[in-house]
């Protein structure tokens, strides 16, 4: 079969099949653009197979078959880079954690951030992170100048939702 006659059934099987093929991955992938996109990768595919190895016998189905196969490929693809994104997103924020709290809770008593050791006293924590810590006890840290044996309320007892946080820190620090 000489390219050019291969060219023009390439050509008439197109303007029959494309809209077909198009509708077809459009359900598939829920993207009319991308659909179109997969279509034309299967044109591309034919123009460059079917003059070597000739016009299959159902060339409808053979674009079909190629691009679902793209499709498929794409759809692993992003389900691939979805996975390793939401996994760096989780070791960026176990990183930013470890780096503002300096680890992990303290099982001797007492909450460790970077270096320093908290258990009753607070001092050069400020408010705000002193929120995010709670004692291995399950009780909140005290407000920083607030008398070590006084301790605040809020964060060891149920919230507004009436969820219990007792384990805060340790569901932080996971």
């Amino acid at each position: 079969m000489t390219v050019t006659d291969a060219d023009r059934a390439i050509e008439a099987v197109w303007r029959i099949e494309s809209a077909r093929i198009t509708a077809g991955l459009t359900g598939m992938v829920r993207d009319v653009g991308l659909a179109e996109e997969l279509a034309q990768d299967a044109l591309v595919a034919a123009l460059e197979q079917w003059p070597e190895s000739g016009i299959p016998p159902n060339p409808g189905a053979w674009l079909m078959a190629t691009a679902k196969h793209r499709a498929i490929d794409r759809l692993r693809r992003n389900e691939r880079l979805e996975r390793k994104l939401g996994q760096l997103g989780r070791e960026i924020e176990i990183q930013r954690e470890t780096a503002v709290f300096g680890g992990a809770a303290d099982h001797l008593g007492g909450v460790r951030a970077g270096h320093h050791r908290f258990g009753g006293d607070t001092a050069g924590v400020d408010a705000g992170s002193a929120e995010e810590f709670a004692l291995d006890d399950g009780h909140p840290l005290p407000r920083p100048g607030q008398p070590p044996g006084e301790r605040r309320s809020g964060l060891a007892g149920p919230d507004h939702d009436g969820v219990e946080r007792s384990g805060h820190l340790s569901k932080i620090l996971q």
